[in-house]
């Protein structure tokens, strides 16, 4: 095969250790494949790899990816901004155990009906495929003209880019790229102005090898493992994961932990960061509202109070002195968090709920994890609920 894009020939060469040619029965070997910064359109490339296991596509103008048919034994996919709009061949790999596709236009009915599929169709793959907002803005953006893409990665870095043989991941907002495709500015000129907003152009961090994903039983061993630093959060957590048995669950590394206090402006609360080494929560970042069936919370509400999830950087106008774990949809600006206390004097690990008004923060759960074992309903961000198994706390 001679592969006429240049970046397919770096890939490649990255990959077999050598600049070609390369002949047939190299290519028939070839597991990994990394392609960056190209102009190809198609992954036709993969044909001539039968064995291949992981495929990573970043910054390329891919449309047609029909060819994934072609690689049975295909397990892990990253597709990052690309024109990719249909997703129907990712749907037919049988042993894939993980997808990541970022920073793409998927079409409408890709996002209604294929997103789900993949999403929730195995609690044995994990599935990373960005929040309604960064589609609706990718999207909209498309539907403009604007080529130039938009994802958030692990919901703390906004990065662009056109792709392309000179893509360059730009540190920009998705939000901005939104308005400018309203606004009707060309692709040139919002490209000018993410160059001139950031000079730096910062490298692409990709914190998706730093988060790992895990059925229940994943879950169950590493709470066993970390069982004697948790204490009886332990037992808690294993409460959480016996509510949502199906679930995708996730736990990050401090890396992950580090980019969020970047995001923030302040390092996570020793109580928070403890437990999300263990069991971070389930389905990662689709997962963006919650129902607590505490008995305290739900009188102080008047009634069962849907919550929505908390990232760091989500919002200006948090107390700097508490880390917020989640917010009510209430008149009184309810906040679900931590003190954060100061490096001598560590905050308290208990969640607190502080209310717009209230001199003091009403206690409500004993942890993080005793907050985690209480919650009732998700709501993830395509709409869908998903009901504890049970109700009441038991280890």
């Amino acid at each position: 095969m001679t592969a006429r894009d240049p970046a397919i020939d770096r890939a490649l060469a990255a990959a077999l250790g050598h600049a070609p040619p390369f002949s047939a029965s190299e290519l028939a070997a070839v597991e990994r494949l990394s392609i960056e910064a190209g102009e190809l359109a198609t992954l036709d490339v993969v044909a001539d790899l039968p064995a291949l296991r992981s495929l990573r596509v970043v910054g390329c103008p891919i449309v047609d990816i029909g060819a994934l048919a072609r690689t049975p034994e295909l397990q892990h996919l990253e597709l990052l901004f690309t024109y990719v709009d249909d997703l129907a061949p990712v749907l037919d790999l049988a042993h894939l155990r993980s997808a990541r596709v970022l920073g793409a236009p998927l079409s409408q009915r890709c996002f209604d009906d294929q997103r789900p599929r993949l999403v929730w169709g195995s609690n044995q793959r994990a599935v990373e495929l960005g929040t309604r907002d960064d589609w609706t803005r990718s999207r909209t953006a498309w539907t403009a003209g604007i080529r130039t893409l938009a994802a958030v990665f692990d919901g703390v870095r906004p990065i662009c880019m056109r792709p392309g043989a000179t893509a360059v991941p730009l540190a920009g907002s998705p939000y901005t790229l939104s308005l400018s495709a309203q606004m009707a500015v060309s692709d040139d000129q919002l490209h000018a102005e993410l160059v001139r907003a950031t000079p730096e152009r910062p490298e692409l961090l990709d914190l998706a090898p730093h988060r790992t994903f895990g059925d229940a039983a994943a879950a169950r061993s590493w709470i066993a493992a970390a069982a004697g630093a948790l204490g009886p959060q332990a037992d808690a957590l294993r409460a959480f994961v016996a509510r949502f048995p199906d679930a995708v669950f996730f736990r990050e590394d401090a890396l992950v932990h580090d980019a969020w206090a970047y995001a923030d402006g302040r390092p996570l609360p020793p109580a928070v960061a403890q437990v999300r080494r263990v069991v971070a929560g389930a389905w990662a970042d689709a997962a963006t509202e919650l129902r607590c069936d505490g008995s305290e919370l739900e009188l102080w509400f008047k009634r069962p109070a849907w919550i929505a999830i908390e990232m760091p950087g989500m919002r200006d106008d948090v107390d700097p002195e508490r880390f917020a774990l989640a917010f009510a949809y209430d008149d009184f600006a309810t906040e679900l968090g931590v003190a954060r206390g100061t490096a001598s004097k560590p905050g308290s690990p208990r969640v607190r709920q502080w209310r717009h008004g209230s001199a003091k923060p009403t206690p409500m759960f004993a942890s993080v994890g005793d907050f985690y074992a209480h919650i009732s309903t998700l709501i993830l961000d395509d709409g869908t609920r998903i009901d504890a198994r049970h109700s009441g706390v038991s280890a």
